[in-house]
């Protein structure tokens, strides 16, 4: 069975390490190539899907809403974010598209008992940095649980051309009270490719002035596995969560897509034989 990556860039993922820990398992036998596409390539290459030559697809930046755009059947969160991490084919070479991150996002924030615990009794307020689909989908996801959703974008107007199912507030990175606006969530998300391998330098322009103690920081980069932006809210006495279980959880609803019932569950348990866990990140 043979499902592919497509992105540009893709040396960073670690996707193909959960499907060949599936199949290590017991589970499906997958061969998971990771595709540095192009944009200008990206439409033929979900043709390779459409047509069968692969079982599936799991789109990453900077695809996301291109392949939402030319899928012809969407699921509710892909409808609703206008973004699609996950393509399958279907009869007639026609094309279905999937939104994993959005339940691959709450499902691992769940499964995280520290931020449950620190998140409990605090306000619904989350501050998400960045604009592209996978801040779409963690938008939805906690919009969905009655959270009040600050998007923190390079072009805070660009948020105004979101599907109307998500309902968010803007502002933009030079926002002289940003600091402050961040500080006031009990829950942000970093959901650019800031920091991302190879270059792990990278940060939001952020102040240091916006983590606090009782926050939740949650970095959805999980190569390398603490990001300096991680390593700055954890300075600040914030709890850090890395993107690593996000990963799992939509990879793990993919899975469930792309091979059927019950593989899923079994994606989730096999992630821990391949996970390289930080000694911060230790229960």
């Amino acid at each position: 069975m043979k499902i592919a990556l497509f992105g540009h860039p893709v040396a960073h993922s670690r996707s193909a390490d959960l499907f060949r820990a599936l199949g290590a398992a017991g589970g499906p036998a997958v061969d998971f190539q990771p595709v540095d596409v192009s944009p200008a390539e990206f439409a033929a290459a979900a043709r390779r899907v459409a047509s069968g030559e692969l079982c599936g697809a799991s789109v990453t930046i900077p695809h996301k809403l291109a392949a939402a755009a030319l899928a012809d059947e969407l699921d509710p969160a892909a409808r609703a974010t206008g973004a699609v991490n996950a393509l399958a084919p279907m009869a007639g070479g026609r094309l279905r598209g999937a939104n994993t991150d959005a339940r691959g996002f709450f499902d691992a924030l769940l499964a995280e008992r520290r931020a449950v615990e620190r998140l409990a009794g605090a306000p619904a307020r989350v501050a998400i940095l960045g604009a592209g689909g996978a801040a779409r989908a963690v938008a939805w996801a906690l919009a969905r649980q009655a959270f009040d959703v600050l998007v923190v974008a390079r072009d805070a107007a660009s948020v105004a051309a979101w599907p109307a199912q998500l309902s968010t507030r803007a502002v933009g990175w030079d926002d002289p009270a940003l600091a402050a606006r961040v500080a006031a969530c009990p829950l942000v998300v970093q959901a650019t490719p800031l920091g991302t391998w190879p270059d792990v330098t990278a940060t939001p322009p952020l102040a240091d002035d916006a983590f606090r103690p009782e926050q939740v920081v949650v970095d959805l980069v999980y190569n390398p596995w603490q990001t300096r932006f991680l390593e700055r809210a954890r300075a600040a006495g914030a709890l850090g969560v890395n993107g690593w279980p996000m990963l799992v959880r939509q990879a793990a609803a993919a899975a469930e897509l792309w091979l059927g019932p019950g593989t899923g569950e079994r994606l989730v348990a096999a992630a821990g034989t391949v996970e390289d866990r930080d000694p911060a990140d230790a229960p």
